[in-house]
């Protein structure tokens, strides 16, 4: 009985550690290999696919802009042409987004920045702040969702640029896969035990 019980002790650890293991948070910085100061982002970046006119961009001192510095790295992003920017994951899973670093472009020194996220076409969670020239954190913490989308304005309403830096985000596993790896080590004990009944036979 004793050792049936450790058994399942271990079970349901290796369990917790295997769904939670799947679910580490992914920050992307922007660093892009081969893109001396300026490119589009057209392919995923850590499984995150971001839209057509989003751009990675050399903030350093070096590069051609010179509107540094990124918050970490060289890079960070812009949202070109001033348009919306919509996140997803290229698999098509749901995600939690903790949030992100963000500051204004240039001259464009005031406005508002906003985060909207949601989850089969519902909005599930938004958050707005003032956009500055210092980088500021734009803590969203929203969970479960499988679009995002980045809004960013001038004191008008006017949609206008945004630096972004460090996005946090994080895989959600699917519930399918939980449940068949967990059926899967419940299928191991069994196997197990009826093992270790024909051994005492």
């Amino acid at each position: 009985m004793r050792q049936a019980k450790k058994f399942l002790q271990s079970l349901l650890l290796a369990i917790s550690l295997a769904t939670t293991g799947n679910s580490s948070a992914t920050t992307i910085d922007f660093e892009t290999d081969g893109v001396e100061w300026w490119g589009y982002i057209t392919e995923p970046l850590n499984g995150y696919v971001f839209n057509a006119t989003m751009a990675t961009v050399d903030l350093s001192s070096e590069g051609f802009w010179g509107s540094g510095p990124a918050h970490s790295g060289k890079f960070g992003a812009i949202d070109n042409y001033n348009v919306p920017v919509t996140v997803r994951l290229a698999d098509g899973g749901k995600f939690d987004f903790d949030g992100l670093w963000f500051r204004s472009w240039y001259w464009q020194n005031q406005g508002m920045y906003k985060a909207i996220g949601y989850s089969d076409g519902i909005e599930v969670g938004s958050i707005t702040m003032e956009k500055t020239t210092v980088w500021s954190y734009l803590p969203a913490n929203f969970r479960n969702i499988d679009s995002l989308l980045l809004l960013s304005t001038d004191l008008y309403g006017s949609p206008n640029a945004t630096v972004i830096d460090d996005f946090i985000a994080t895989a959600v596993p699917e519930p399918a896969t939980i449940s068949l790896f967990g059926l899967g080590l419940l299928g191991f004990a069994a196997a197990h035990r009826k093992s270790g009944k024909s051994g005492k036979a």
